[in-house]
């Protein structure tokens, strides 16, 4: 497997308006910047939650994908001095987050990252899931990861409303792992869910944002279930900012994710 770093980005804007125009600052350095081969990004995709705030909300949270071909991309990524680094001085200057962001590395293990030349049509905004699955020790990790490995495949060939599903770990935390998924919309998640493999057994999960429920075979619940710390498993469902995108692995990858 190519050594493909994630950055899982969770942003927390001071407000509303804030949030807006932290938007607007990181979809232009995604179309000046990012989406540029020298940068060596696959994935920019940055996602607000589905359900809209209320007009009480005091929390605006924001959370973005990145992944990169390698470390040494991430790297020339926080070194950048035209986007990176005025990007966080200009958050700092305008006190646009409420505290600080919370930035965490993982590993691509399996799945797929794009179909076909994979990029977001402009403006319409598909929906996206990030669960992040806790398991009771590292054991169980490795059996959920075997199962996640066959599921991928499944998905890939029969879910053509699926644009990415990717499967992540990370040394720092061996027994979690992390499934970040795109749908090219709603009708998508719909038809995801009521799959014939998805609607025999309901797999119970935390939903933090929205009302979407998530369905495993019974097959995949057997697998999971004695193995997950449910208590801290968690997924959440976001809709995904105009100027994401995913691209195709570059032609010197081997390995087919």
């Amino acid at each position: 497997m190519p050594d493909h770093i994630a950055l899982l980005c969770t942003l927390h804007p001071a407000s509303q308006e804030k949030r807006e125009r932290i938007l607007d600052l990181l979809r232009r350095s995604a179309r000046e910047y990012y989406i540029k081969p020298s940068a060596k990004c696959i994935v920019w995709s940055y996602f607000t939650p589905a359900a809209k705030p209320t007009p009480k909300a005091t929390s605006f949270p924001l959370m973005g994908m990145e992944v990169y071909t390698d470390k040494a991309a991430l790297q020339a990524q926080v070194d950048d001095t035209e986007h990176f680094q005025p990007y966080h001085a200009l958050v700092k200057r305008e006190g646009l987050y409420a505290k600080p962001e919370e930035l965490q590395s993982w590993y691509l293990d399996c799945g797929f990252i794009a179909r076909g030349q994979g990029q977001t049509n402009s403006g319409k905004g598909g929906l996206v899931s990030v669960s992040r699955l806790v398991c009771k020790d590292v054991a169980g990790a490795a059996k959920i990861l075997d199962g996640l490995r066959e599921f991928s495949k499944w998905v890939e060939s029969e879910e053509p409303g699926v644009l990415s599903y990717g499967v992540f770990t990370r040394p720092k935390a061996q027994s979690e792992v992390l499934v970040w998924v795109r749908y090219v919309s709603g009708k998508a998640i719909r038809s995801h869910d009521e799959a014939p493999e998805h609607r025999a057994a309901q797999y119970v999960c935390t939903f933090s944002v929205g009302r979407t429920t998530t369905w495993l075979t019974r097959d995949h619940r057997k697998l999971m279930g004695p193995h997950l710390d449910m208590k801290k498993t968690k997924t959440t469902v976001w809709r995904e900012v105009e100027d994401s995108f995913v691209a195709p692995l570059p032609p010197s990858s081997s390995a087919k994710l």
